[in-house]
């Protein structure tokens, strides 16, 4: 049979694109060249059903994949290399009165005991933490913590493997009841070129918030993918002093009773606690320290300030403990199924009783999604908070002091700081 022959009876059968013909041989050429006993043309066979929804769902596979091939390509072209810098400063001590009772100090020693039981340790690192995030909630006026993370991402996306460096800056910032909080999430950098665009358009996120804890809850959500509007000039990526990542003022921002502000803002509290894992005794578990660690100690600084240090993971298996805060990673990220691998924390907390600074170290995995695409991921990371009490006095520079100048002369510098942003959320449509 002729090659073309063979081609319109595969385009008949509608399934040229399944039929890979070969080249032919030279016997095959020879056979074709010698005379053949006439016989009844075979009959044509009809396809199933199932064979045509094969083929159309090939079809339909290959057209995507091209389509999304493009996008990469596209997008790759388009796609800009980002940088960012860290800002660091000492925080101090706050002048505030130790809010520790007798008993509670009884059971902080108790757990630093060298001889202490698992639960004496527990027990006392479960007490450290809820007092600094009692205090933090309803015993501090005015306080900027500044937020700042770094993490590596992995994923497979149609065969083709690819890691990415993601940060995390952002501040919240409370005077009296009015709170704001404003956070930027932005890969930075991608071993493939190809893929970054859209692990970008998965994973950039951006939030606002702001609420003057009685009658005004109003938050952005969390904007993600080229919702975020990440800046990416590399003069504005962030601030001189202040390390978040600089946004564009987002289109609409929404109105929330409390009740609805508190589940969309994935609270467990209060939105000014510490951090939206629920932390307490049988949460929290006690792994294998390096040499000279200590589950809790008393630290003293040059200036005589002391902290307590407490390391420590999470069960990351305990429903109560991550609940919020895997519901805010999976609905952040667009995903149904991302779990923790695992949750380990350096809580620092002023003798006081007031937070100085939380450092975790994280990992979760799972698949994300956007629209056809479809890969596996995971990631670790870390983040932290430092609290600022002197704010003004630890960041503020010239230029910041101008900016949030307000018109207020007599407030402090935070007043300023949160009446600034808030000018901008009333800005917003």
């Amino acid at each position: 049979m002729e090659e073309k022959e063979l081609n319109e009876k595969v385009t008949e059968e509608k399934a040229e694109e399944l039929v890979e013909v070969p080249a032919p041989t030279e016997d095959a050429v020879l056979e074709e060249k010698a005379p053949a006993p006439e016989a009844p043309a075979p009959k044509k066979k009809k396809l199933k059903k199932w064979q045509i929804a094969l083929i159309c769902v090939a079809a339909f596979i290959v057209l995507v994949g091209i389509g999304v091939g493009i996008f990469l390509i596209v997008g790759a072209i388009n796609a800009r290399p980002r940088d960012s810098k860290n800002v660091n400063f000492n925080n101090s001590a706050p002048d505030f009165e130790v809010s520790y009772t007798e008993a509670e100090l009884d059971v902080i020693a108790l757990g630093m005991k060298e001889d202490a039981t698992e639960a004496e340790v527990k027990a006392a690192i479960a007490l450290i933490y809820n007092k600094a995030n009692y205090n933090k909630i309803n015993n501090v006026d005015s306080c900027v913590a500044v937020l700042r993370g770094e993490g590596t991402a992995s994923v497979k996306v149609f065969g083709i493997k690819a890691s990415g460096t993601m940060i995390v800056r952002g501040i919240k910032a409370q005077s009296g009841d009015e709170f704001y909080y404003q956070k930027a999430a932005p890969i930075m950098q991608c071993s493939s070129k190809t893929i970054q665009p859209t692990l970008e358009d998965m994973l950039n996120q951006q939030e606002r918030v702001y609420t003057n804890g009685t009658t005004d809850f109003r938050a952005t959500g969390t904007l993600k993918g080229q919702e975020a509007k990440i800046l990416t000039e590399e003069d504005e990526i962030e601030t001189e002093t202040i390390p978040f990542v600089k946004v564009e003022i987002p289109d609409t921002i929404n109105s929330y009773e409390k009740e609805e502000f508190m589940v969309r803002g994935y609270y467990v509290q209060d939105p000014r606690e510490i951090t939206n894992f629920n932390i307490t005794a049988d949460a929290i578990v006690l792994e294998d320290l390096q040499e000279g660690e200590k589950y809790i100690e008393l630290v003293e600084m040059d200036d005589g300030a002391k902290y307590y240090l407490c390391r420590f993971s999470l069960d990351v298996t305990n429903e109560t403990c991550v609940e919020t805060a895997r519901r805010y990673l999976r609905d952040s990220a667009s995903s149904d199924n991302l779990e923790y691998g695992y949750y380990k924390v350096k809580l620092e907390v002023w003798d006081n009783g007031y937070l100085k600074q939380m450092h975790d170290d994280e990992e979760w995995h799972g698949t994300l999604k956007k629209g056809p695409v479809t890969c596996d991921t995971s990631s670790t990371s870390w983040y932290e908070t430092i609290i600022y009490y002197d704010y003004d006095a630890k960041i503020l520079t010239e230029a910041d002091a101008a900016e949030y100048k307000g018109d207020d002369e007599g407030a402090t510098w935070v007043k300023r700081l949160v009446a600034h942003y808030k000018k901008e959320v009333d800005s917003i449509g």
